[in-house]
């Protein structure tokens, strides 16, 4: 096994990664367009190390956002080893006070990354394993995984994600080595690139200001995969990108605390009249179900995708594929059905 380092001359590994001299000649606009993500984008989920001071991150995953050294190697083409230096920290507010291992920021060098031709976009995020018990991580994992790989079917504007079998090294005591199961959420400076916009961070934005076909389209999935832990008015768990007429698109993120998930530690909205996570609730604008048609029919017009989506879900149990079925053909009973979806979706205010 050959392993390149960022000191590596620049062509060998392109070619390596199978990119053409020819392509190269076409200027350094085609390479940029290649990022650290893309690399790692597979159907299959992509063996990952990283190696850090893990003892540091556990012990001090409450209260440290401290980043610390490490390496982040993988094979971006059979039999070729890449590493990279990365600066490493616990991230996230709910998972890292009570998963017993935390969720992770990773954050790599500009110039490390140019070494390789890659773009500039340095930072991903690493959802980890969470709890010691690896069947439910994983099962979970994978759930929200799935929630993601929707949300791309149902528009580009999304969060793209990559499975990983995740290998963590400790420089420092025991314990030596941890596996586990994790995900990559891409750079979100990334995302507003591939948008054609840019991240825009505000809370309190007026209804009026956001794409509201975007809008509608990122509610009606959180009420899909009945997700009741994101909030427009407040800006939580969704990134905001200003497109190029300086309107809001709403991009979604986050999703274990919803029933599709049905995350072990999840809550529910009760403020928002979730009593289980596997209820539904609406947290989009407040409109009328004729409003909604569009968007009801373009989700049913997307259903057979989305239902083979989880039906190829090749890691997933077949147990856990049979219950999102059943999930989400409640939910499609739901938007097929005039008087459901105006029970469901806006229900009278005199109703309890």
């Amino acid at each position: 096994m050959r392993t390149i380092f960022v000191k590596t001359a620049l062509l060998p590994f392109l070619v390596l990664l199978g990119f053409s001299v020819g392509s190269l000649a076409q200027g350094a606009d085609s390479i940029a367009a290649t990022g650290i993500f893309d690399l790692l984008a597979n159907e299959d989920a992509v063996p990952v190390t990283v190696k850090t001071n893990l003892s540091y991150l556990i012990e001090n995953k409450k209260t440290s956002d401290e980043y610390r050294k490490g390496e982040f190697s993988f094979e971006p083409s059979k039999g070729v080893t890449m590493s990279l230096p990365v600066k490493i920290k616990c991230r996230g507010r709910f998972r890292r006070m009570k998963c017993d291992f935390p969720p992770l920021k990773l954050k790599f060098k500009k110039d490390d990354l140019a070494a390789h031709g890659l773009n500039e976009f340095n930072e991903l995020k690493l959802v980890t394993h969470c709890m010691d018990d690896k069947r439910a991580s994983k099962d979970l994992i994978l759930r929200e995984y799935l929630a993601y790989r929707l949300y791309n079917i149902l528009t580009p504007n999304s969060f793209r994600a990559q499975m990983v079998q995740a290998t963590y090294l400790n420089t420092k005591r025991k314990p030596k080595k941890i596996k586990g199961w994790g995900m990559l959420i891409e750079d979100s400076d990334e995302l507003a690139y591939r948008m054609g916009g840019e991240k825009f961070e505000q809370m309190g934005i007026p209804a009026d200001q956001f794409d509201q076909s975007a809008e509608k389209i990122a509610a009606l999935f959180n009420f899909m995969i009945g997700n009741g832990d994101w909030d427009c008015l407040m800006a939580r768990n969704v990134q905001f990108i200003k497109s190029p007429d300086s309107s809001i698109v709403v991009v979604p993120y986050d999703f274990d605390f919803s029933g599709l998930v049905n995350a072990s530690y999840a809550l529910p909205n009760r403020s928002a009249g979730e009593e289980t996570v596997k209820d539904r609730v609406y947290l989009g604008q407040k409109c009328s179900v004729d409003s909604m048609q569009a968007t009801f029919q373009y989700f049913i017009d997307k259903k057979e995708l989305i239902m083979k989506e989880v039906g190829d879900m090749i890691m997933l149990s077949e147990a856990s594929k049979t219950e999102i079925k059943e999930y989400l053909e409640k939910f499609y009973e739901i938007i097929g059905d005039e008087e459901l979806a105006q029970e469901a979706l806006f229900p009278k205010a005199d109703k309890k």
